[in-house]
């Protein structure tokens, strides 16, 4: 399955037709929804070779598999208690699952994930967790970002609890890592359900 407006696997981000470049004013603010659609079939989207210039005509190709708003909101939209665990975050958007909440901050280098909140919990080795704090934020967007630009980030997160297996009163830590790359590799217009767009660039992650 592939993801079109925000995400394609390839990401096409719309800029201002005077300028390829994605920068700081770019980003998402409060108050503005972002739409990502999926199709059912990823064979249906076929990627062209990287370069400037392009059309991509995705206008009537794919079937709506399933429709994400991203709000971006204040963050006294979440809980207190929930808010308080992402100091540096400046946005949040709801989670896919009721309760749930994503955490954004933004500066000049981009747009960054500072963490989630999963209200049903998930399970990390035995133990449960609500909560995911990045001690290295995840990169959602980079900025300044142009045509034949190339962004790497690493972002991490750990979770330490007892596990008396091993040896009396021990802790276990365990480290997550995640390497990104974000390759802006074509720049052109693109048509989609939703609009068509003369100022895009695309971006491999």
């Amino acid at each position: 399955m592939r993801s079109i407006i925000a995400t394609l696997f390839l990401f096409f981000y719309v800029l201002p037709v005077k300028s390829q470049t994605f920068d700081f004013l770019d980003l998402p603010v409060v108050n503005e929804l972002w739409i990502e659609f999926k199709d059912t079939v990823g064979s249906n989207i076929n990627m062209t070779p990287a370069g400037s210039g392009q059309t991509w005509n995705y206008g009537n190709v794919f079937t709506v598999h399933d429709t994400i708003q991203y709000l971006q909101q204040p963050l006294v939209t979440a809980p207190p208690f929930i808010a308080a665990q992402f100091p540096q975050a400046s946005s949040v958007t709801a989670g896919l699952n009721a309760g749930d909440f994503i955490f954004y901050r933004a500066d000049i280098a981009g747009m960054f994930i500072e963490g989630n909140y999963v209200n049903a919990g998930f399970d990390v080795f035995g133990n449960t967790y609500n909560l995911i704090k990045y001690s290295s934020a995840l990169l959602f967007l980079p900025t300044p970002f142009d045509t034949g630009n190339v962004v790497q980030n690493t972002a991490s997160y750990n979770y330490i609890f007892p596990d008396s297996s091993l040896l009396p009163n021990a802790q276990v830590r365990i480290t997550y890592n995640i390497f990104q790359d974000f390759e802006a590799d074509a720049q052109g217009s693109l048509v989609t359900p939703l609009g068509s767009y003369n100022s895009v660039i695309r971006i491999k992650e």
